[in-house]
């Protein structure tokens, strides 16, 4: 058994490729119907991507664009990245963590609805609020053609209606005013 145990510790290991017989150069090396096909599969991919960002990405800017600015908000603060959640709280009314849980991976998708559901309170759809628990996306272009009745944290500019949101304020109008002039004896 010790004869056993120095032969295995005397022997050295070699991982040269002489000793394998491989090349490799001519394993990185690809054919050229395999860099045509990688390429085509590439081509693919890129033009899907393409697609699905003009198809959605472009007309989600847009809706999200009309919704800041229905707000009274710039319409650029709904292009950049995280201050465009920031600036969708602010109009919902939410509580700031709400931002915190749109941020972290994993659970980012249920601080978005939890903005959507509010959001969509603010404005004169809401029957969106089921939409923005199960498409996100179709409950924003909703919310994208309503009109905005609501105002952010903290204003009064909406009146509560129990069981269905927020319903849009009536215009006030005053009584025209009447002069007063003192009628003389006669």
């Amino acid at each position: 058994m010790l004869s056993l145990i120095s032969t295995f510790a005397q022997t050295s290991l070699d991982y040269s490729s002489q000793m394998y017989g491989t090349d490799i150069a001519t394993q990185t090396q690809a054919s050229g119907a395999g860099g045509a096909f990688g390429a085509a599969v590439f081509g693919i991919v890129m033009i899907f991507q393409i697609v699905i960002f003009l198809l959605l990405v472009i007309p989600a800017i847009i809706v999200n664009w009309k919704i800041v600015s229905k707000a009274g908000e710039p319409g650029w603060s709904s292009i950049v990245p995280v201050y465009n959640i920031i600036i969708l709280n602010k109009i919902a009314g939410t509580p700031s963590w709400y931002v915190l849980l749109a941020l972290i991976p994993g659970v980012s998708l249920i601080g978005i609805i939890l903005i959507y559901i509010e959001l969509s309170k603010k404005y004169s759809k809401p029957v969106t609020i089921w939409l923005s628990i199960l498409i996100p996306i179709v409950a924003l272009f909703m919310i994208g053609k309503t009109e905005y009745i609501g105002g952010g944290a903290g204003t009064a500019t909406a009146a509560q209606v129990p069981g269905q949101g927020f319903a849009p304020q009536q215009p006030q109008t005053a009584a025209p005013v009447q002069e007063f002039a003192p009628q003389q004896a006669q």
